[in-house]
């Protein structure tokens, strides 16, 4: 198994962007946010929506990786529930 960012449960694949590694040719190459932390804040920009996660090539990794089908990624991936649904008077 790869322990790229695509095989991460962190991992929200988001399309696809051009680049060039290197000055070789322009090329699509997959794209996602890292989940892995909370968004950060963008210090060049303080109005509007400016919290986003980390855009990560599909080939990149890190020391944080989950893969997707183990059990804390399961829990971690599950929605949360609340109590009563709501605030009763």
């Amino acid at each position: 198994m790869t322990r790229t960012c695509p095989s991460c449960s962190a991992w929200r694949s988001w399309g696809s962007q051009r680049v060039s590694r290197g000055g070789g040719p322009v090329t699509d190459e997959p794209v996602g946010q890292c989940r892995a932390r909370p968004p950060t804040i963008d210090p060049e920009n303080f109005s509007g929506t400016n919290a986003a996660w980390p855009v990560v090539a599909a080939d990149d990794w890190c020391a944080k990786h989950r893969p997707q089908h183990s059990p804390v990624a399961r829990l971690s991936a599950a929605p949360s529930r609340s109590g009563n649904g709501g605030s009763q008077a």
